[in-house]
């Protein structure tokens, strides 16, 4: 009897002084009871106050890996803490505590942390929590798109604050264009962003309708350091995300890179994704067939030339109705030739106009195409599709050829560009003044060298739609 009575009071006594962190093990169901209990605790600690929650580092503490359990402590603690009355600030420098967490897993056990300080460093703690992984959500450590993004994004702002950041569209590497795979990741990478509010993400494009509201740009273009970064710099920002796919045999890789906007690299990243978990397109065709001919791959832009729509520099989508202007920047004296190459493979001379000369653009100016001025202007209509707008700068002036489509073309067999005796190619095609619109950029290429000039290049896809 008196040992019976002994450890009902050893039991007792076990539930009594057994800490929070300890019991949380056996008691909570769901991480929502463990993330009420989380916010309970520190409302007890440090009372109604404003807390700042360190999103982007929440992650395995082994590791350094983030997971779909990171965004859902993100959702949980944010809906806890709120429930609980503490104030929820973005910005950390108007917040009383900092908060950061962190996991470990372990045998089927997933351990918590919350760590908090006060924002001047005065004080410092820290809370544990046990929960067992199969009451966690059953996707929680499985990787998925919303992983990789989630992951994509919290490493490539790790550290970073205060930042104002244009995020350009992830693209197909070296050919430049996108597909419904990098529209929804560059889409989801930006949203964690903007969530974590950690800096300031730029959402708009640049947009200049026209030349008569171009002055405050202009201005700002004669203090641009690198002609790379225009679009960032013309809507304010401070630091631009530039973002490319490769595609092998089972997986893609997804390279991101943080630049300031004079070029300088703050911070690089890259995520492996098995295609098994990609449900979307990685193709463009058309945009696949067009970048051939305009041979994107091989540009040659030094970061001399830079061609652009009122919308951007990235793959631009216009409908009917819409006026379509260009506008482009050199980072020399250069004279332009521009170019429009569609899905039919056809090629059309947008500048120098029929029957003109091009003029010598200088640095530090913005030229936009077609002028205020023009008695001419791009109308999108029928038909529509894809098309790239290739430009090709020179420091000399350069001939212009006519084309025709019974000639045979030098730069391609069949729908496959030749690689063999290309420098032959060029060099014959320099002394022809009519060619096959399919030897473009080979006759450029040429002519240049032929007379010595340096040659430079750039390329933007446009997309019209019916609206």
């Amino acid at each position: 009897m008196k040992r019976s009575v002994f450890l009902t009071y050893i039991i007792l006594l076990c539930f009594f002084v057994i800490p929070k962190a300890s019991f949380a093990f056996w008691g909570y169901s769901s991480l929502s009871r463990l993330t009420n209990a989380a916010a309970g605790d520190l409302k007890e600690k440090v009372g109604i106050k404003k807390v700042h929650l360190e999103i982007d580092l929440i992650m395995d503490t082994k590791t350094g890996e983030t997971s779909n359990l990171s965004t859902y402590l993100v959702n949980e603690f944010e809906a806890s803490f709120s429930n609980a009355g503490l104030s929820l600030v973005d910005d950390p420098e108007n917040s009383d505590f900092i908060i950061n967490s962190g996991y470990q897993r372990s045998e089927g056990v997933v351990t918590i942390f919350v760590k908090f300080r006060s924002k001047d460093g005065s004080s410092y703690n820290s809370l544990m929590y046990k929960i067992k992984e199969e009451k966690l959500p059953a996707d929680c450590f499985i990787d998925s798109i919303e992983t990789k993004a989630y992951k994509l994004a919290n490493k490539i702002v790790q550290n970073q604050r205060g930042l104002i950041i244009f995020v350009n569209p992830i693209v197909k590497a070296d050919v430049k264009f996108s597909s419904p795979f990098s529209d929804y990741m560059t889409q989801k990478i930006k949203n964690n962003m903007i969530t974590w509010g950690e800096n300031q993400i730029i959402s708009e494009k640049p947009k200049i309708a026209k030349l008569s509201n171009t002055r405050g740009l202009k201005r700002k273009v004669k203090t641009m350091k690198n002609i790379a970064s225009s679009d960032a710099y013309f809507t304010g920002a401070s630091a631009v995300i530039e973002g490319k796919y490769y595609e092998n045999a089972d997986d893609v890789i997804i390279s991101l890179s943080l630049k300031d906007l004079n070029g300088l690299i703050l911070a690089t990243t890259d995520e492996t994704i098995d295609k098994s978990i990609i449900n979307m397109s990685l193709k463009n065709p058309d945009a696949e067939k067009i970048s051939m001919i305009a041979d994107v791959t091989n540009e040659l832009h030094g970061d001399m030339v830079k061609i652009s729509t009122t919308k951007g520099s990235q793959f631009q989508v216009y409908y009917s109705g819409e006026i379509i202007r260009f506008n482009i920047l050199v980072g020399q004296p250069l004279y332009v030739y521009i170019y429009s190459i569609n899905s039919k493979k056809e090629v059309d001379l947008l500048y120098p106009y029929e029957g003109d000369s091009s003029r010598l653009l200088m640095p530090n100016n913005l030229y936009t195409l077609p002028a205020e001025e023009d008695d001419w202007e791009i109308v999108v209509e029928k038909p529509f599709g894809l098309d790239i707008v290739k430009v090709f700068a020179s420091d000399k002036q350069l001939p212009v050829p006519s084309f025709d489509a019974n000639i045979a073309s030098r730069s391609f067999e069949g729908s496959t560009r030749a690689l063999k005796q290309r420098k032959k190619a060029q060099a014959d095609l320099s002394q022809q003044k009519i060619i096959n619109h399919l030897d473009l950029v080979d006759f450029y290429k040429g002519v240049s060298q032929s007379l010595n000039a340096h040659l430079y290049e750039d390329s933007i896809f446009v997309e019209t739609k019916e609206r």
